[in-house]
């Protein structure tokens, strides 16, 4: 079990949908780009502000005209390290001169925050007041909100958010099931299918610990497919209990984010998987490739058969953002423990969908028979970076434990 765990309520959040403030107008910023890449991603803003999916807002574009005419104005976030609310918290000279006013706080910040050496963000804004939790190094931002009881909803890094957080199955986080019984009985941290495009988790975050690069989460999760019938589950929440133990930069690898989880099973069991984790990526990751620990290099993959012995790396099709999981507790079974799918838009889903386009990259262990009262936990790493940055880190780490210095 986490040896610190805080529960703390969120005391406020993103504005009602199409509620613009009075004090605020889009043309107060038309002067500056309002899509700026430090300012605006797309994916995140819909990651974060699950209210837009509720209305059919669904694609960049959409993200995009909401942000413009709506969003600004209402003090919602679009970027990880920039939140006008924020912001306006931070400097009190700032919110003397702005009051509310979200528009004119963006363009100051374009214009000169920036370049003054401003911060878009509150640091103390990590204890969830404005909605969410994010812990930060340098480089990458990764964050959690009440919306997905604690499980990941955002990897950020150069400007690209790796997560697609569409539904209560596309995060990263974890999720196990029982005697082969798959999503009959499937506890999972984010929480279930019912709870669809929602705002809300049937999962119980039960307390979240944030310091700097760290994240660490308690969770009570929900069954996949809510309260059913025999021979499934019969709650709508489990008796498992999630514990997740996140750090940024562990072991001085820059790019790589530790994950470590423990899952406590409440029952005796016949068998037991968990997808420790499994991440649902943004669907312009397209590009595939496993990765072979003898030579050292990325061999592409085009056909995807459910599980392989390999990890896997996601990458855009020009290399520039690319995430792979890697655990050196997998394989467990030849051809078993790294899992990869393909979900596009145009195969199932139709053009302009973007936000419902994913790519699946998860870690999957396999136990026999387990005692009730046990808790499992596991390992793994997830690597962000270049193409070449996340294959060659791969190389360093493999080495790294396989000498005992990890």
């Amino acid at each position: 079990m986490l040896r610190k765990i805080i529960s703390i309520a969120i005391i406020g959040g993103s504005a009602a949908f199409g509620n613009a403030h009075a004090a605020c107008s889009y043309s107060d910023a038309s002067s500056v780009n309002v899509f700026d890449s430090r300012v605006f991603n797309w994916q995140y803003y819909l990651n974060q502000n699950a209210d837009l999916l509720v209305h059919g807002i669904i694609d960049a574009q959409g993200a995009k005209n909401h942000w413009r005419y709506n969003g600004i104005c209402e003090g919602r976030t679009a970027h990880p390290n920039f939140h006008t609310l924020q912001y306006l918290n931070k400097y009190v000279d700032l919110r003397n001169a702005f009051s509310t006013n979200y528009a004119l706080a963006l363009r100051h910040y374009l214009v000169n925050g920036i370049g003054e050496g401003r911060q878009g963000y509150d640091v103390g804004g990590t204890n969830g007041t404005y909605g969410n939790w994010t812990a930060r190094s340098s480089t990458i931002s990764v964050g959690t909100s009440r919306r997905v009881a604690g499980a990941i909803d955002s990897v950020f890094w150069n400007g690209k958010e790796f997560i697609n957080s569409y539904d209560h199955g596309r995060q990263l986080q974890v999720a196990v099931s029982k005697n082969n019984l798959g999503e009959c009985h499937n506890p999972t941290q984010a929480g279930s299918g019912p709870d669809d495009v929602g705002v809300t988790s049937s999962s119980l975050l039960q307390g979240i610990f944030v310091d700097g690069g760290r994240l660490a989460t308690q969770v009570a999760p929900a069954f996949w497919r809510g309260a059913s019938s025999a021979p499934c589950n019969t709650t709508t929440r489990s008796a498992y209990t999630m514990n997740t133990d996140i750090q940024i930069g562990y072991a001085g690898y820059a790019n790589a984010v530790r994950f470590v989880s423990q899952i406590y099973l409440p029952e005796a069991v016949n068998s037991f998987v968990s997808e420790a984790p499994t991440g649902y990526l943004a669907g312009d990751m397209t590009t595939a490739h496993y990765f072979n620990e003898a030579n050292g290099q990325l061999v592409p993959i085009t056909t995807f058969a459910g599980e392989i012995d390999k990890p896997v790396v996601f990458s855009t099709p020009s290399g520039t953002h690319a995430f792979a999981i890697w655990s050196p507790m997998l394989p467990q079974f030849s051809s078993l423990g790294y899992e990869a799918a393909r979900f596009i838009a145009g195969t199932p889903y139709p053009a302009g969908t973007e936000a419902q386009s994913t790519v699946k990259l998860g870690a999957v262990f396999r136990l026999g028979a387990q005692p009730a009262g046990r808790s499992i936990g596991y390992t793994s790493y997830v690597v962000v970076g270049s193409r070449e940055t996340v294959r060659s880190t791969l190389v360093q780490m493999i080495a790294a434990w396989r000498g005992g210095r990890l």
